[in-house]
């Protein structure tokens, strides 16, 4: 424990880290606002991680909607062949990279201490369905043989209810 000094008029001092005299009050100040700085470096740490396995989690349920999706077209409707294994992989990708670059887009990855989950249940709402408008749109105009339009129909709802399962549950 440091020593206080009161020289004068009341003010109590207190020697810093150099050995100097400071007023008690500014050194108390230094003190909490160098601790602040601490704490707030270990909270923005734990936010970037909590943010990566956020992320992790949101591709793994669209990837899983991917699949549930081609599930249900392929092999419950099957009236039609299947469509080539490296096109459905690709199109993977390009669902993955849109779906992750639009919910990070619409702010879903920072802190919603102070929004309730309906305000986010909207947000993830209007991400899925922009998401969906972008891989269809991706899709359609980059594959030279046409792709179902049955899978990519059952996507939209199964990933928005992926993803608001996955909400629900943090």
């Amino acid at each position: 424990m440091e020593q206080c000094f009161h020289l004068s008029r009341g003010t109590r001092w207190r020697h810093g880290r150099n050995g100097r005299l400071r007023p008690a009050a500014l050194y108390d100040s230094m003190v909490t606002h160098e601790g602040a700085k601490r704490k707030a470096r270990m909270v923005k740490q734990h936010s970037q991680v909590i943010n990566a396995m956020m992320g992790v989690c949101d591709l793994v349920v669209v990837a899983g909607a991917w699949v549930a999706a081609y599930e249900i077209r392929f092999l419950w409707f099957a009236n039609t062949g299947l469509p080539g294994a490296p096109l459905a992989v690709a199109n993977l990708l390009v669902a993955l990279l849109v779906s992750l670059l639009v919910l990070s887009g619409m702010g879903l990855y920072k802190p919603r201490r102070d929004r309730s989950f309906l305000e986010e249940l909207g947000q993830l709402i209007k991400a899925s369905c922009l998401s969906w408008i972008l891989i269809v749109t991706a899709i359609e105009f980059t594959n030279q043989e046409q792709y179902t339009r049955g899978m990519l129909a059952a996507f939209l709802p199964v990933m928005m209810a992926g993803l608001i399962l996955e909400r629900g549950t943090y």
